[in-house]
């Protein structure tokens, strides 16, 4: 069945950075001017976007400061907002309910700090205007996770910042940071990514280190123990990316272009072909149908991969149909037939999924809780009949997509 679920964020040349640690494309001015990473970043009920001329826009819940308005409200705003107070800013992360901005080494935080997660060293529960952050320098990125954050240092050195009540912040214990410090005994890293409480980093070997919550067996040790300290992932090599979904699932692709999972698979999110809210997957296998991988992001209940011939494949919960018609999970790859040409995929906790094609366009389908679409409205979207994202403002676009 060919899926019309797709729709066209017009006037915005968006690269869609959900997961952090992933290669991100780049749109260039066709003049040849600087390169600006151009993108959307999505947290647990908000939106932030960067456009290309390096301002950055907001939508959804502001019940934490994450829209940076200067006060908190109840209400969301399913309508972009523009973030004041920074500008030319060249990379944007969305955590769970705090965000950050980057621009020529520099990095703001704005959003939810009770347990430092902002990362400037304040007690202050919100933090509603974007804060320079003076102890982070020579960042290369960051990941954003549910209560703190990993940032990868030009000399492949891990800082970690924010709620360790797992041990997310790899620091051999369990006390919080509300400043960021650097996770001991990692080096060489090229990639990271910050989960809901599990961290994971990718050496330049290709091997793959995790470290934080384990209760769905994120680790892969074959154990419930959660680390405090960094744990090389057995029986995994050669891995080019990691993300993970808070079902707790993992999923890793391989420079081979072969996709892997583990972890809980309550809705068929492993893509093994079977579905189970008891048992679970206690070492990496390997999802069978699907090579030439690209691209995977994750979900609470879902998993989603990109091909290098420019196909999405999905699988994983179907609650709201977003995986493609029916109510019944898929607990293999099922490629979309409707959506060709794609270079980038995301998805957002709240089951909301994008693709970017080599036209620029933006597809969206899933939904859109808390006006997380960003088109005006906060109702679920029904995959047959997609919402156009409204924008409140004008941009026209001189972009084309280029591959790293």
């Amino acid at each position: 069945m060919a899926f019309k679920l797709w729709t066209r964020l017009t006037a915005l040349s968006l690269l869609f950075l959900l997961v952090l640690g992933s290669s991100p494309l780049v749109l260039q001015k066709a003049n040849g001017a600087e390169k600006r990473e151009v993108g959307m970043s999505a947290g647990d009920s908000f939106a932030i976007v960067l456009q290309s001329d390096g301002t950055v826009w907001g939508w959804g819940s502001n019940a934490a400061g994450q829209l940076a308005t200067g006060q908190i409200s109840k209400k969301a705003s399913a309508l972009p907002i523009q973030i004041k107070g920074i500008k030319s800013i060249n990379k944007i992360v969305a955590g769970g309910s705090h965000a950050f901005a980057m621009a020529n080494g520099k990095v703001w935080g704005w959003g939810l700090n009770h347990s430092g997660q902002v990362g400037i060293d304040s007690r202050a529960e919100y933090i509603m205007q974007p804060t320079l952050i003076p102890q982070l320098k020579d960042v290369v990125s960051i990941s954003g996770g549910n209560s703190y954050n990993l940032a990868l240092t030009k000399k492949g050195a891990v800082l970690a910042w924010g709620d360790n009540t797992s041990g997310q912040l790899g620091t051999g214990n369990n006390k919080l940071s509300r400043e960021p410090v650097e996770v001991p005994g990692l080096t060489h890293v090229i990639s990271i990514y910050a989960g809901n409480k599990t961290s994971y980093a990718i050496r330049d070997d290709g091997t793959l280190w995790a470290w934080g919550d384990n209760s769905g067996y994120q680790l892969a040790d074959g154990t419930k123990t959660n680390r405090n300290k960094p744990l090389q992932v057995k029986n995994i090599s050669s891995v080019q990316q990691v993300a993970s979904g808070s079902s707790p699932h993992t999923v890793v692709l391989k420079k081979d272009g072969t996709v892997w999972t583990w972890g809980v698979n309550g809705s068929g999110q492993l893509g093994n072909g079977g579905v189970s809210a008891v048992q679970v997957q206690k070492s990496p296998a390997r999802v069978q149908g699907i090579s030439g991988v690209v691209k995977v992001a994750a979900s609470k209940g879902n998993t989603l991969a990109l091909t290098k011939n420019g196909a999405v494949y999905i699988w994983g919960g179907n609650e709201i149909g977003q995986s493609g018609g029916g109510k019944s999970s898929r607990t293999t790859p099922f490629h979309f037939p409707g959506l060709t040409g794609v270079v980038d995929v995301a998805a957002s906790s709240s089951r909301s999924f994008y693709a970017l094609d080599t036209n620029g366009y933006v597809w969206a389908w899933g939904d859109n809780v808390n006006g997380m679409i960003g088109n005006g409205m906060e109702t679920i979207i029904d995959p047959k009949n997609p919402a156009k994202i409204v924008t409140n403002h004008n941009q026209t676009s001189a972009y084309r997509v280029m591959k790293l």
